[in-house]
């Protein structure tokens, strides 16, 4: 009963990469799914913020991802925070660091783009969204060095250990499929799919994706 709030609530999916996303998103309101989406690519932002107009069902997060940091310009960075002065609502990420692409060595080009998001958020009062394939005690100490205690933090696809969970709490965190859930308190536990175009299978229909989508969901409750 305690889990029952998430059951249909996906705090971090990406809409715009999935197939036929405005006919998928149909889909998804008649089961009445609600969730955050994730546009952490430029050419995507613009595109989820017109997708979800007025759809009250879907958060919304914009950011940029380690995997393209080392092809980021100024004027992406520039774009991105006008976009999210226009839009108030909207969370910024995911964003973090990622061992698998270019510049994530300590002071690259990863680290540069994530704390210019993490400047941002604090600069306007935002939840940040993190990723981290990687050093979490690096994550977390920029993080102490760039957002206040309290600040609203959702680490996505969480795989931190009770020691990197305990400093993680120093912020207002959440976790998303945590692999070690005994030192997160449960109500700071989520749920989500992390659905991309990897999610699908080729020829489905959106109303099969939105039920694939549905069940993952639920089964992750219930395990």
């Amino acid at each position: 009963i305690k889990y029952l709030f998430y059951m249909l609530f996906d705090s971090h999916f990406h809409l715009p990469r999935l197939p036929q996303p405005k006919t998928l998103l149909q889909e998804l309101l008649k089961i009445n799914y609600h969730g955050e989406s994730s546009a952490c690519f430029p050419k995507e932002w613009e595109f989820q913020i017109s997708l979800l107009k007025n759809i009250s069902n879907f958060s919304q997060c914009l950011g940029v991802h380690p995997e393209i940091a080392s092809k980021i310009s100024p004027r992406d960075m520039e774009h991105l925070k006008e976009i999210l002065l226009k839009n108030p609502e909207i969370a910024i990420g995911e964003c973090g660091l990622d061992k698998r692409f270019d510049g994530y060595t300590p002071l690259g080009i990863q680290e540069k783009i994530f704390i210019t998001q993490l400047q941002l958020a604090c600069e306007l009062d935002r939840k940040v969204v993190i990723h981290c394939v990687g050093d979490y005690f690096r994550l977390i100490k920029i993080l102490k060095n760039y957002l206040p205690q309290n600040h609203p933090v959702y680490f996505h696809r969480y795989a931190g250990n009770s020691e990197i969970t305990e400093q993680a709490l120093y912020f207002n965190a959440t976790f998303g499929n945590p692999r070690h859930k005994k030192a997160i308190p449960c109500e700071r536990i989520c749920f989500e799919t992390d659905a991309d175009e990897h999610f699908c299978q080729p020829k489905q229909s959106s109303a099969e994706i939105a039920y694939i989508l549905k069940k993952y969901l639920e089964d992750l409750v219930k395990n």
